[in-house]
């Protein structure tokens, strides 16, 4: 997971947002941030689409990790609000721009990847 994060362009110090329920892909995340040197930015996964958006340009995160869904929590759907380009299938699978988010590249998605707009956790 590290050296993926690091194959992706992101750097020491970078910022990674992890938003989602309590999974083991959340402990995986940490220890792979830790041994890559960058930063594990915990988003509360209770988050709807303008707190989300908040959080985003808070923070300055360069990708976000997190499921499709959970039970009633649909986050890919609450990304698309924040950033509707995602829904726009494109070439260059993976890479995100966002004018409101600068720094922001990359969306992880753990449990689905039919989407050219986001990697597949695995």
């Amino acid at each position: 997971m590290a050296t993926g994060l690091l194959h992706l362009g992101l750097n020491r110090g970078d910022r990674v947002g992890m938003w989602g329920p309590n999974l083991y892909e959340w402990i995986v995340c940490q220890f792979a941030t830790a041994l890559a040197g960058m930063i594990l930015v915990n988003i509360n996964p209770s988050y709807q689409s303008e707190e989300l958006k908040f959080a985003l340009g808070k923070v300055g995160i360069k990708a976000l990790i997190s499921p499709a869904c959970f039970k009633k929590s649909n986050y890919y759907l609450s990304m698309v609000d924040v950033i509707p380009d995602l829904a726009v299938k494109a070439e260059g699978k993976g890479d995100v721009s966002a004018d409101y988010f600068p720094k922001f590249r990359h969306l992880i998605i753990i449990d689905r990847n039919d989407d050219n707009k986001s990697y597949r956790y695995e």
